[in-house]
């Protein structure tokens, strides 16, 4: 925690509303904050270690899951017969029955087995969705945490800020920390839904408020691994 004298006030600081102050706000030094961001920054390369693993461990069970359902096409396609129908034929049912649905039966075993491996891929494949977002909501957090320490809380315009389609970065990293820490109450904060549907309008997206979408808001922040992150922090604390 900074001391008082250690505090710089800001006579240009804009609140979390838009509005300037009455009265004058506080920042920390830049020197402070950069401190403050080497130490959060071990926390971020640690959690781009674990990021990358999730990803490919997610599209691993996808993968596998899609040729599990391939397979069970396959399976029941294979143990079907054609034949031309006659009505006129009183054997016909009796023919179409063992024709067709005997080999169906003696195909039911494997599909049962298919199915209950597709369904374990799917409980895996959804853990792993969870810990996917769960770190990227942790990225946004730390991201956050850094902009409250150097601005006092949420910094207003700043000098040559980085946009991200037409919303300052800031926004993005500040709603979207927001976003990943209360989305499962189901009603999001209008901020929030505020700057989903503009991303989802500058990038062609569609968000679901309801579910987590930090791992999407890493990828449009650019956020491909801990350098990028930290690089654009550096930059923020730098600002005005």
């Amino acid at each position: 925690m900074a001391s008082k004298e250690a505090l710089v006030y800001d006579t240009n600081y804009t609140n979390t509303d838009g509005y300037k102050h009455g009265i004058r706000a506080m920042t920390r030094p830049r020197e402070e904050a950069e401190h403050f961001l080497e130490t959060c920054g071990l926390a971020v390369l640690h959690l781009y270690k674990q990021i990358p693993d999730l990803r490919r461990e997610r599209e691993r069970l996808a993968n596998r899951i899609k040729d599990l359902e391939e397979h069970c096409k396959r399976v029941r396609s294979n143990a079907f017969v054609s034949i031309p129908y006659d009505p006129d034929d009183p054997d016909q049912p009796t023919a179409y029955q063992k024709i067709v649905w005997a080999p169906l039966k003696d195909h039911e075993s494997e599909l049962q087995e298919l199915e209950r491996k597709r369904a374990r891929f799917l409980v895996e494949l959804g853990a792993t969705e969870e810990s996917s977002t769960a770190l990227a909501g942790a990225v946004l957090q730390i991201a956050k945490q850094v902009l409250s320490y150097r601005f006092m809380g949420k910094p207003g315009n700043l000098n040559g800020e980085k946009m991200i389609g037409s919303q300052r970065i800031t926004e993005v990293i500040w709603e979207g920390r927001n976003h990943a820490l209360h989305y499962e109450t189901g009603s999001p904060y209008l901020r929030v839904k505020q700057m989903l549907k503009t991303l989802g309008d500058d990038f062609n997206i569609t968000f679901d408020s309801d579910q987590n979408n930090s791992l999407a808001i890493l990828d449009l922040l650019g956020w491909k691994d801990a350098t990028a992150v930290l690089s654009d922090l550096h930059a923020l604390i730098r600002s005005e």
